[in-house]
């Protein structure tokens, strides 16, 4: 099972107020980061003097640092995460830059598919 991001502009996500041993942990294996990943596992990774595709990107992500999108790409972005089995995800917690927020997502579309290259169901959208 593999869950795809399609980031097109996300608003703050709240506080949870359930218990936090219930969390997945994320693992660097769910995607891949690099030039290779582009197009297949992420639409776009920085790449200048801020960042490149082999530290900015979705397994960055889960390794707990950042994926920065290409310069100058503000919507259609996406991550594949492949969790390898069929998952229930009832909670997902964001955060955009907390200085610059004018490029911090403001609508979230979460998807789901059998593969990598889909075919993708929208599970539910988020704008704020």
């Amino acid at each position: 099972e593999a869950v795809r991001l399609s980031k097109a502009h996300a608003g703050r996500a709240r506080p949870s107020t359930g218990p936090e041993n219930t969390w997945l942990v994320a693992d660097p294996k769910w995607s891949q980061s690099g030039t290779s990943a582009i197009g297949k596992w992420v639409s776009s990774i920085i790449d200048d003097e801020f960042g490149d595709p082999d530290n900015s990107g979705p397994k960055q992500l889960l390794e707990g640092g950042i994926w920065t999108s290409r310069r100058g790409r503000r919507t259609n972005q996406w991550i594949v995460f492949d969790l390898e089995k069929e998952t229930l995800v009832t909670e997902i917690r964001t955060r955009g830059h907390y200085v610059n927020t004018t490029f911090n997502p403001r609508r979230m579309q979460w998807q789901t598919g059998l593969a990598l290259d889909g075919p993708w169901t929208t599970a539910v959208t988020f704008s704020g």
